[in-house]
């Protein structure tokens, strides 16, 4: 059974094709936790986070779903969030040096206002980027 699910004005509205029991939408609050990161500051608005093992093979998709769990905890409109890999390269003010930002293993954004939700993955040491594929927790 597919089920999708439209929000629009305030309203929702469930639309289901085939079967006759209904899915629930999955939250990434309901997710268990996928990766041990630790908590380094909030740099303005920005969270920075480090994984706590470097060698860490959890895949970046399921570590998304936990950074989004972490901005449903702390309950703010915009919310970005870094990861690094290594606590070494974590940025240290802002602007971030080209060492650090070069080093930001997962960068993921939500904009409640707007409704973006968008996380890229880079490998390499910021040579190659690639745009992840997840669940939205953006209504």
């Amino acid at each position: 059974m597919k089920v999708f699910r439209i929000v629009g004005f305030g309203v929702a509205a469930l639309i289901f094709t085939g079967g006759l029991s209904l899915a629930p939408v999955a939250r990434a609050a309901d997710d268990p936790k996928a990766a041990n990161i630790d908590f380094v500051r909030v740099q303005g608005k920005a969270q920075l986070y480090v994984l706590h093992d470097a060698h860490d093979t959890t895949a970046p998709a399921q570590i998304v779903r936990q950074l989004q769990y972490i901005c449903d905890s702390i309950k703010e409109r915009v919310c970005p969030v870094f990861l690094w890999k290594e606590r070494e390269y974590v940025a240290k003010s802002w602007p971030m040096t080209d060492r650090e930002g070069d080093a930001v293993f997962i960068s993921y954004i939500r904009n409640l206002n707007t409704g973006h939700e968008s996380a890229t993955v880079s490998y390499d040491n910021g040579k190659r980027e690639e745009d992840l594929v997840f669940p939205k927790s953006v209504p």
